[in-house]
């Protein structure tokens, strides 16, 4: 067993249970009402660690740039144009010159410059993020009063992407300055809706902006339709879903067997959302024996049976996943699945007496009179219900090769606490979410990568994935990515699982709802009984 520090790119929620509550209809037809399985931390977008503040947050900010969503081609918001200079280390941003916050004061670039230079200093590991996606960035400065300037250090192909995040929404320094420590309770920004009201235990209340008119070309551009969005704080999954089967709730993910449910109600829609990123896989700590070896590496790869897992635990609704991103994931290689590890137990159980295991008296693999022994992390995230149900498949999977497998279950909480010190484990399951292909790869495959928490020190991916981030031309670029990628499959560097899928439950009367696999849009949505 290895010591080794263990966190997810996003790192989702824990339930509890609480007492029922009354939502009660609203007086208010125009509200739209969503469910929020654990009560946020903070709406400051850049100190974010959980999925459901970054969907509030987004509503609260804009972003210089947006993702068309049924091209995925970046599109301008708040920025009119940009352009790049030659050696691709400086960017420049043209600024909309109507744009306010919600406390009234006009966004400039200024204000961009002093937003992005506060998450520069932030501290601690809820900062991580939108640090990383400045990573390469040394200087930001107004040029004037419209004009944002970025100076990079080196290349970065995944910067564009990046400043369409609302990690990296504008703030008003007026209001953080203000509000000091308090300002993730009542955040300011320039989105289409404005900070109403926090009441803890109970709901989140966001206003529709009526100055908002700067929304992007995929959208009417604003003011929003909705009078305003309820956020209600449910923790129990079962209380949640019979406010939403008796109309009390408007939107909510479900689990996958209560599909039937929903849709014999008669008044929900459901809507599948393919997740972008990673999916879920296992990381796997290739510096020690037994998975230094690519041997046993590429055996637990082949006794993975995906569409098994897809259909027990997701009820048909994933994707079987067979390299390190998902196929809606921007730069994913089309060659993954041709390449990859599909479920051959007979060729898994061939490598592993290959590498010296044999079955000893007991059913176990054993070599030197040792046995092949894994622990396996299970991180128990809210908004994963299924990992339970993962884990029993994959630990049965592993016993019928005879590989033991001791599995520890921790909270996401007492994870990021023992950062310092450390948790024990040959392989971790996990999920990492973004729109584009070079972002994850560079975080978890490369030897400097901040998330890279199985210790991959390869030159030559190392090598693919600079190149790929620092080449100018795009062509080069996604054919270095395309390398990179089929590189961390042969040599078996992680165990991908399944394509993560949203399953959302939505009231029939609520119209031109837009979810993507990163994001959310609400400023065309209307409710309409």
């Amino acid at each position: 067993m290895k010591k080794a520090s263990v966190l997810s790119l996003w790192v989702l929620l824990f339930s509890f249970i609480v007492p029922a509550i009354n939502i009660g209809k609203s007086a208010d037809d125009n509200v739209l009402k969503i469910v929020l399985r654990q009560e946020p931390v903070t709406l400051d977008a850049q100190r974010l660690m959980i999925a459901l503040e970054g969907n509030i947050t987004a509503n609260l900010g804009s972003t210089l740039v947006a993702f068309d969503p049924e091209t995925g081609e970046i599109v301008p918001y708040l920025a009119t144009n940009w352009s790049v200079s030659e050696d691709g280390l400086l960017w420049t941003f043209h600024l909309r010159d109507d744009v306010l916050f919600h406390d009234g004061t006009p966004l400039t670039a200024e204000e961009y410059a002093w937003t992005l230079n506060r998450i520069l200093t932030l501290t601690g590991p809820e900062s991580s993020v939108p640090k990383t996606i400045l990573r390469n960035v040394v200087k930001i400065s107004a040029v004037d009063q419209y004009t944002l300037q970025l100076d990079l250090k080196s290349p970065d192909a995944t910067l564009l992407y990046g400043l369409g995040y609302n990690y990296l929404q504008p703030l008003s320094p007026k209001a953080v300055e203000s509000a000091g420590d308090n300002y993730g309770h009542q955040p300011v920004g320039v989105g289409p809706f404005r900070f109403k009201e926090w009441v803890p235990g109970e709901k989140i209340v966001l206003e529709r902006n009526p100055d908002f008119t700067w929304g992007p070309s995929f959208t009417s551009g604003g003011p929003a339709k909705l009078d305003a969005i309820e956020y209600i704080i449910i923790p129990n999954y079962d209380l949640a879903l019979v406010e939403l089967l008796d109309g009390r709730i408007d939107l909510m993910q479900i689990q996958h067997e209560d599909a039937r449910q929903a849709l014999d109600n008669g008044s929900l829609t459901l809507t599948n959302i393919f997740m972008s990123g990673s999916g879920v896989f296992l990381i796997l700590d290739i510096t020690q024996p037994p998975l230094d070896d690519i041997r046993v590496r590429q055996a637990l790869n082949y006794a993975i049976d995906r569409e098994q897992i897809v259909s027990i635990v997701e009820y048909g609704y994933g994707k079987p996943l067979y390299g390190p991103v998902t196929p809606n994931t921007s730069g994913f290689w089309p060659g993954a699945e041709g390449i990859g590890y599909h479920y051959d137990r007979a060729q898994a159980a061939a490598l592993l007496n290959d590498a010296g295991y044999e079955l000893n008296g007991e059913g176990l693999l054993a070599k030197d009179g040792q046995v092949l022994a894994l622990t396996l992390i299970e991180v128990r995230y809210a908004q994963l219900p299924q990992l339970p149900q993962i884990m029993a498949v994959l630990l049965d999977l592993f016993q019928q090769l005879g590989i033991q497998t001791q599995l520890k279950s921790v909270e996401p909480a007492d994870m990021l606490a023992g950062l310092a010190d450390s948790e024990n484990f040959d392989m971790v399951a996990t999920a990492a979410a973004w729109p584009e292909a070079t972002f994850v790869l560079l975080n978890c495959f490369l030897s400097t990568g901040q998330f890279n928490f199985g210790h991959v020190n390869d030159p030559e991916l190392d090598q693919l994935l600079v190149n790929s981030l620092s080449a100018v031309d795009l062509e080069t670029s996604r054919q270095l990515l395309w390398d990179a990628q089929k590189r961390i499959i042969e040599q078996a560097y992680s165990v991908p699982l399944y394509g993560l899928s949203d399953l959302l439950a939505i009231n029939q009367r609520i119209r031109n709802y837009l979810h993507t696999g990163y994001g959310q849009w609400l400023i065309d949505t209307s409710i309409e009984d």
